[in-house]
Protein backbone atom coordinates (compact mmCIF):
# COMPACT_ATOMS: atom_id res chain seq x y z
CA UNK A 1 0.00 0.00 0.00
CA UNK A 2 1.42 3.48 -0.77
CA UNK A 3 2.79 5.42 2.55
CA UNK A 4 -0.31 7.71 2.32
CA UNK A 5 -3.33 5.49 2.98
CA UNK A 6 -0.92 3.15 5.68
CA UNK A 7 -0.54 6.77 7.32
CA UNK A 8 -4.47 7.74 6.60
CA UNK A 9 -5.10 4.40 7.95
CA UNK A 10 -2.83 4.34 11.33
CA UNK A 11 -4.09 7.86 11.76
CA UNK A 12 -7.21 8.45 13.46
CA UNK A 13 -9.80 7.78 11.39
CA UNK A 14 -13.32 9.78 12.26
CA UNK A 15 -16.85 8.48 10.75
CA UNK A 16 -19.01 11.46 11.52
CA UNK A 17 -22.99 11.07 12.21
CA UNK A 18 -25.03 13.90 12.70
CA UNK A 19 -27.55 13.31 15.49
CA UNK A 20 -30.47 13.90 13.46
CA UNK A 21 -31.31 10.09 13.44
CA UNK A 22 -33.93 8.44 14.51
CA UNK A 23 -36.13 5.03 13.93
CA UNK A 24 -39.49 4.15 14.68
CA UNK A 25 -41.26 1.12 13.80
CA UNK A 26 -44.64 -0.10 13.54
CA UNK A 27 -46.76 -3.42 12.98
CA UNK A 28 -49.19 -3.79 10.29
CA UNK A 29 -50.20 -7.66 9.42
CA UNK A 30 -46.83 -8.91 10.76
CA UNK A 31 -44.57 -6.60 9.12
CA UNK A 32 -42.49 -4.43 9.99
CA UNK A 33 -42.70 -1.07 8.63
CA UNK A 34 -39.70 1.39 9.34
CA UNK A 35 -39.63 5.50 9.37
CA UNK A 36 -36.49 6.35 9.55
CA UNK A 37 -34.89 9.81 9.61
CA UNK A 38 -31.33 10.08 8.75
CA UNK A 39 -29.69 13.57 8.24
CA UNK A 40 -31.92 15.87 6.10
CA UNK A 41 -33.34 12.47 3.93
CA UNK A 42 -36.81 11.35 5.15
CA UNK A 43 -37.20 8.06 4.09
CA UNK A 44 -40.68 7.09 2.46
CA UNK A 45 -43.07 6.60 5.34
CA UNK A 46 -43.95 3.18 4.81
CA UNK A 47 -41.35 0.24 3.38
CA UNK A 48 -41.07 -3.42 3.37
CA UNK A 49 -38.31 -5.08 4.72
CA UNK A 50 -36.55 -5.53 0.71
CA UNK A 51 -37.33 -1.51 0.08
CA UNK A 52 -36.20 -0.65 3.43
CA UNK A 53 -32.93 -2.29 3.67
CA UNK A 54 -32.48 -1.02 -0.23
CA UNK A 55 -33.04 2.81 0.93
CA UNK A 56 -30.64 2.20 3.79
CA UNK A 57 -27.98 0.63 1.19
CA UNK A 58 -28.47 3.71 -1.65
CA UNK A 59 -25.47 6.22 -1.30
CA UNK A 60 -28.04 8.73 -2.03
CA UNK A 61 -29.77 8.85 1.32
CA UNK A 62 -27.08 9.71 3.49
CA UNK A 63 -26.73 6.76 5.73
CA UNK A 64 -23.85 5.19 3.19
CA UNK A 65 -21.23 7.47 2.25
CA UNK A 66 -18.55 7.26 0.01
CA UNK A 67 -14.66 9.33 0.38
CA UNK A 68 -12.82 8.69 -2.58
CA UNK A 69 -8.70 9.25 -1.77
CA UNK A 70 -6.35 8.96 -4.22
CA UNK A 71 -6.61 5.62 -5.99
CA UNK A 72 -8.27 4.17 -2.50
CA UNK A 73 -12.37 4.26 -1.75
CA UNK A 74 -13.78 4.43 1.95
CA UNK A 75 -17.42 3.33 2.02
CA UNK A 76 -19.12 3.46 6.24
CA UNK A 77 -22.35 2.66 6.36
CA UNK A 78 -24.65 3.37 9.55
CA UNK A 79 -26.46 0.09 10.28
CA UNK A 80 -29.59 0.69 12.01
CA UNK A 81 -31.18 -2.16 14.58
CA UNK A 82 -34.14 -2.54 12.66
CA UNK A 83 -31.79 -3.15 9.45
CA UNK A 84 -29.53 -5.79 11.36
CA UNK A 85 -32.61 -7.55 12.31
CA UNK A 86 -33.75 -8.25 8.69
CA UNK A 87 -30.20 -9.23 8.09
CA UNK A 88 -29.55 -11.34 11.20
CA UNK A 89 -33.28 -13.26 11.07
CA UNK A 90 -33.46 -13.50 7.32
CA UNK A 91 -36.85 -13.13 7.24
CA UNK A 92 -39.34 -10.75 5.79
CA UNK A 93 -41.49 -10.27 7.89
CA UNK A 94 -40.70 -9.51 11.75
CA UNK A 95 -43.21 -9.47 14.55
CA UNK A 96 -42.81 -6.30 16.60
CA UNK A 97 -42.12 -8.92 19.73
CA UNK A 98 -39.10 -10.41 17.54
CA UNK A 99 -37.66 -6.71 16.90
CA UNK A 100 -38.11 -6.00 20.48
CA UNK A 101 -36.38 -8.84 21.64
CA UNK A 102 -33.38 -8.12 18.60
CA UNK A 103 -33.44 -4.69 19.87
CA UNK A 104 -32.66 -5.62 23.66
CA UNK A 105 -29.74 -7.49 22.94
CA UNK A 106 -28.25 -5.46 20.53
CA UNK A 107 -29.09 -1.68 21.49
CA UNK A 108 -26.31 -0.67 23.90
CA UNK A 109 -24.11 0.21 20.24
CA UNK A 110 -24.36 1.68 17.06
CA UNK A 111 -23.63 -0.24 14.39
CA UNK A 112 -21.17 0.52 11.14
CA UNK A 113 -19.73 -1.45 8.14
CA UNK A 114 -16.62 0.38 6.85
CA UNK A 115 -14.91 -0.96 3.79
CA UNK A 116 -11.88 0.11 2.08
CA UNK A 117 -11.07 -0.44 -1.90
CA UNK A 118 -8.59 0.08 -4.10
CA UNK A 119 -9.39 1.24 -7.51
CA UNK A 120 -8.48 -1.40 -10.31
CA UNK A 121 -7.83 -3.94 -7.74
CA UNK A 122 -7.80 -7.28 -8.71
CA UNK A 123 -6.61 -8.98 -5.42
CA UNK A 124 -6.84 -8.71 -2.20
CA UNK A 125 -6.44 -5.11 -0.53
CA UNK A 126 -3.71 -5.72 1.79
CA UNK A 127 -1.41 -6.70 -1.38
CA UNK A 128 -1.44 -3.25 -3.06
CA UNK A 129 2.00 -1.84 -3.59
CA UNK A 130 3.71 -4.65 -1.05
CA UNK A 131 7.60 -4.16 -0.81
CA UNK A 132 8.10 -7.48 0.85
CA UNK A 133 6.25 -10.69 2.34
CA UNK A 134 6.52 -9.14 5.76
CA UNK A 135 4.76 -6.22 5.23
CA UNK A 136 2.11 -8.43 3.97
CA UNK A 137 2.19 -10.00 7.36
CA UNK A 138 1.98 -6.84 9.13
CA UNK A 139 -1.14 -5.61 7.19
CA UNK A 140 -2.78 -8.72 8.80
CA UNK A 141 -1.81 -7.76 12.20
CA UNK A 142 -2.83 -4.50 11.76
CA UNK A 143 -6.12 -4.66 10.60
CA UNK A 144 -7.00 -7.53 12.56
CA UNK A 145 -5.96 -6.46 15.86
CA UNK A 146 -4.95 -2.90 16.07
CA UNK A 147 -6.73 -0.52 13.54
CA UNK A 148 -9.85 -0.40 16.59
CA UNK A 149 -7.67 1.49 18.44
CA UNK A 150 -6.92 3.83 15.21
CA UNK A 151 -11.35 3.97 15.07
CA UNK A 152 -13.19 7.04 16.61
CA UNK A 153 -16.78 8.10 15.68
CA UNK A 154 -18.07 11.84 16.59
CA UNK A 155 -21.30 11.93 17.48
CA UNK A 156 -22.68 15.86 18.02
CA UNK A 157 -20.00 16.81 20.45
CA UNK A 158 -18.79 13.50 21.81
CA UNK A 159 -15.36 11.30 20.26
CA UNK A 160 -16.38 7.81 21.37
CA UNK A 161 -14.01 5.11 21.04
CA UNK A 162 -14.53 1.96 18.90
CA UNK A 163 -16.52 -0.81 20.92
CA UNK A 164 -16.83 -3.41 18.94
CA UNK A 165 -14.27 -4.51 16.05
CA UNK A 166 -14.18 -7.27 13.03
CA UNK A 167 -11.84 -7.21 10.13
CA UNK A 168 -13.57 -10.01 7.65
CA UNK A 169 -10.68 -11.46 6.13
CA UNK A 170 -11.23 -12.62 2.58
CA UNK A 171 -8.19 -14.43 2.16
CA UNK A 172 -7.56 -12.78 -1.68
CA UNK A 173 -11.06 -13.77 -2.71
CA UNK A 174 -12.29 -10.04 -2.37
CA UNK A 175 -10.33 -6.79 -3.88
CA UNK A 176 -11.85 -4.73 -0.77
CA UNK A 177 -11.04 -4.84 3.01
CA UNK A 178 -14.36 -4.84 5.49
CA UNK A 179 -14.78 -3.95 9.05
CA UNK A 180 -17.70 -4.40 11.06
CA UNK A 181 -17.46 -1.59 13.95
CA UNK A 182 -19.87 -0.67 16.56
CA UNK A 183 -19.87 2.32 19.21
CA UNK A 184 -20.99 2.90 22.39
CA UNK A 185 -24.79 4.77 22.21
CA UNK A 186 -24.79 8.28 23.84
CA UNK A 187 -27.29 10.31 25.22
Amino acid sequence: MSKCFFGIIQCVFIITVLPSCSNKDKEKNGDIIVQTRAISTEAPSKLGATEYMNWIENVDNGIKVEKKMGEFTFTAMYKPLEYLALIELKKDNISKKELEKYNAEYSDLQYFTFRISAENQKEELLKVGLKSENDYYSRIEYFSFKMQNDLKLIDGKDTLDCALFHFERVYGLAPYATLVIGFPLTK
